[in-house]
């Protein structure tokens, strides 16, 4: 084998192992998020091992659990928006899907204009409930 011949095949074993530590990376993080909650700019985010289907049937039952009347849904495969509002208070609630991955979703979770946290946490945890 030639010097540069030896460097190729280096090249090629190098790459090929960023290739596969990126991937398990990528799959460590997505499973590491699951499970979690963040509290952002005002609105409440995790992710779930679901695809947009059942999280979004998760999504509809939740409202249904906690009395919040479905205003808008506007979700497909690729995503959305699931729009509701709490007759007692009038607070909008505002869930976004966003698919991440096969069979992960990411759900947002806003409750009024500039978000309440544990409003939001008990939305998001009935959501969870009913995957």
């Amino acid at each position: 084998m030639t010097p540069n011949s030896r460097v190729s095949v280096a090249l090629v074993v190098l790459v090929g192992l960023s290739v596969a530590v990126y991937g398990c990376a990528a799959a460590a993080g997505a499973a590491a998020g699951a499970g979690t909650y963040a509290w952002q700019a005002g609105k409440l985010s995790f992710t779930t091992p679901n695809a947009v289907a059942p999280t979004h049937d998760a999504v509809l039952e939740a409202f249904d659990e906690l009395n919040i009347t479905v205003v808008q849904d506007e979700t497909s495969q690729l995503g959305g928006t699931i729009k509701g509002s709490v007759p007692d208070t009038g607070e909008d609630v505002t869930i976004d899907l966003e698919p991440q991955a096969d069979n992960v979703t990411k759900v947002d979770v806003r409750v009024g204009f500039f978000g309440d946290q544990a409003k939001s946490q008990k939305i998001a945890d009935a959501i969870r409930r009913n995957l």
